[in-house]
């Protein structure tokens, strides 16, 4: 499937072009971006014809830090953005980040969000799904801006970055940079990211739900699974991990082998379409622990078998990581809303 973009990130992208004076519809005209495309949110459309929209804005604007600008705006839409709205229920920041990783096909699949961590520190950054994609300055910096301005709002406003990252040379000014950022910037990088204190990501993300984020999360991948169609690589490999969760923790290997593929095959695979065997795992455990949870003849010892964890122990630290509760708080909180 050639790379492509919601056309929410379009008309994000379009609104805040119009703040500025420019003519919108001058620019859609350039692309041949007609108005009946972007009445459907659910739509998508080619990355470069998103590429082309900001050489136009690059051409017509008169702010030099458009990038910049826009990545701030983004608090201004969470509730039309399903994931920034997954982000939100998370348990804690890092679980935000993963999960933000693992969603953000669903605003594009050329861009791809990594989080590394190492020692105390942890590298938020991104790479193209293409080595020939070549984003300009501005789009690097509205990412690196949006990063910031999506880490702010977990927060509660607490983060600050400990270095940032550009791969393009240093503009001439800089001051909205610093601004911004507000920590030291350092240009011609080896790649684009925030430096971020690993601290930051064990924090809990204030009124987190639990039950809307399953929700959330069963949203967000019946629309990954619209996007990529139901024969994905992603929807064969949960469904082996389903038939393989009796007991046991079925290895990427064991996976591979029954698909007639390498192990790195298989990676890359997934990671074409935006996920890694490790999170479909995760979420393959969590979805049955959840149905298991309702059976009232399971105890959380057969849960933690059934799903191939070692002792009852490693399941409820899983599980807590999950949902942000452990199994015994989870079923005590159904309880509780059903009386």
């Amino acid at each position: 499937m050639k790379h492509s973009v919601s056309v929410r990130m379009i008309l994000m992208l379009l609104k805040n072009v119009s703040g500025t004076g420019i003519n919108t519809q001058a620019i859609c005209d350039a692309v041949g971006l007609t108005s009946k495309t972007l009445e459907d949110p659910e739509t998508r459309i080619p990355f470069d014809c998103m590429e082309n929209i900001w050489k136009e804005v690059a051409l017509k604007t008169k702010d030099n830090d458009f990038g910049l600008h826009l990545g701030e705006s983004i608090h201004d839409y969470p509730g039309g953005n399903i994931v920034l709205s997954v982000m939100l229920n998370c348990p804690t920041v890092g679980e935000a980040l993963n999960k933000f990783c693992c969603y953000h096909n669903l605003m594009s699949d050329a861009i791809q969000p990594k989080l590394d961590v190492k020692d105390k520190l942890a590298y938020l950054s991104w790479e193209t799904a293409n080595p020939r994609l070549k984003p300009s300055r501005h789009i690097s910096e509205a990412l690196l801006s949006i990063f910031k301005t999506i880490l702010k709002q977990l927060t509660e406003n607490s983060f600050s970055p400990v270095e940032v990252h550009f791969k393009h040379a240093s503009p001439q000014d800089i001051r909205e940079h610093k601004r911004i950022f507000q920590a030291p910037l350092l240009f011609n990088q080896i790649k684009d990211e925030l430096v971020i204190e690993k601290r930051h990501l064990e924090k809990p993300i204030f009124l987190a739900d639990p039950q809307l984020l399953e929700a959330l999360e069963r949203y967000a991948l019946n629309l990954i699974h619209k996007i990529y169609l139901p024969n994905s690589w992603a929807d064969k490999v949960i469904c082996l991990l389903g038939k393989g969760m009796q007991g046991e923790k079925p290895s990427v290997e064991s996976i591979a082998s029954k698909l007639a593929v390498s192990v790195r095959s298989l990676q890359k695979k997934l990671s074409r379409e935006g996920t890694t065997f490790q999170q479909l795992l995760d979420y393959s455990r969590k979805e049955m622990a959840i149905q298991f949870l309702k059976n009232p003849e399971m105890t959380l010892c057969d849960i933690a078998f059934m799903l191939g964890f070692s002792e009852q122990s490693a399941f409820n630290h899983a599980f807590k990581r999950w949902t942000g509760k452990t199994p015994k708080q989870y079923l005590q909180k159904g309880k509780n809303s059903r009386e």
